[in-house]
């Protein structure tokens, strides 16, 4: 590999680092940005829903006081004329002043009491949360229950972010798989490269390996052969030794008799 190639492939992957972090960053600023502006909006939300709901009180209390019909019909009639509010669904009567606020099901109530004598209300929640939010910004359509959950909020943020940015997401998982093909094309080019240099090498390292056998025979039959001239030599050194040295050592005399 050469230099230019390494430091190509440095450069890469450091602006491969750098644009994970701006990525991250980008989109961790832009959903948290538009979830502060939803959590706004929810709460402006249920400021809307709570004021509805004490409208509808003081229908109940001006009914009261000034002994009108009650009966839904009218109530409606009154509330649309009066705040445009969206119809009640049903209306009941009692003596004491009960949860003012009701969650079961997908139906809130109101209560008020004048004189000894109460009127409570039951509403739909979708016509109140329909009624609020039909001149709401983005966002709106996600709300269908009054409060929302801080887990609903984020999802709601999450998929704004996907949706708005749906361009920035798709270039930068194409440039994610370019970068993972190329890097995958050139590592398999270069392992077989690798693959056949070490084809190579083991091809020469056999043969090299089969000439030091061979050369290792060839250094014990030498070895063999000198051990068997050293044997020899040993063996018939010492008796031509002995003879020498007992020929020296005679009496003149005795040689002269001989």
């Amino acid at each position: 590999m050469t230099i230019s190639v390494k430091r190509f492939l440095y450069l890469i992957n450091i602006l491969t680092i750098v644009y994970i972090i701006f990525t991250v960053l980008f989109s961790s600023i832009s959903i948290r940005t538009n979830y502060k502006n939803l959590n706004k909006l929810n709460y402006n939300i249920e400021k809307e829903y709570d004021a509805i709901l004490d409208k509808y009180k003081k229908i109940i209390v001006l009914i009261l006081k000034n002994e009108l019909p009650e009966n839904i019909n009218y109530f409606n009639s009154v509330s649309s004329a009066a705040y445009g509010l969206p119809p009640i669904n049903e209306l009941r009567f009692s003596e004491s002043k009960d949860t003012i606020v009701s969650w079961v099901s997908n139906i809130t109530s109101a209560i008020e009491c004048h004189n000894s004598k109460c009127i409570k209300v039951f509403i739909d929640r979708k016509k109140i949360l329909d009624n609020i939010l039909k001149n709401k910004p983005w966002g709106s359509s996600e709300i269908v229950a009054i409060p929302i959950k801080k887990v609903t909020l984020l999802k709601i943020s999450a998929n704004s972010f996907l949706e708005s940015h749906k361009n920035f997401i798709v270039i930068t998982l194409l440039y994610f798989f370019i970068l993972y093909l190329f890097q995958s094309i050139f590592l398999f080019v270069r392992n077989y490269r690798l693959t056949k240099l070490n084809a190579s090498l083991l091809i020469t390292l056999d043969k090299n390996k089969q000439e030091l056998i061979k050369q290792s025979i060839n250094y014990n039959k030498l070895y063999d052969s000198v051990l068997f001239i050293q044997e020899l030599s040993n063996e018939y050194s010492p008796i031509n030794h002995k003879r020498y040295l007992h020929r020296r050592n005679r009496p003149n005399g005795l040689l002269a008799e001989n």
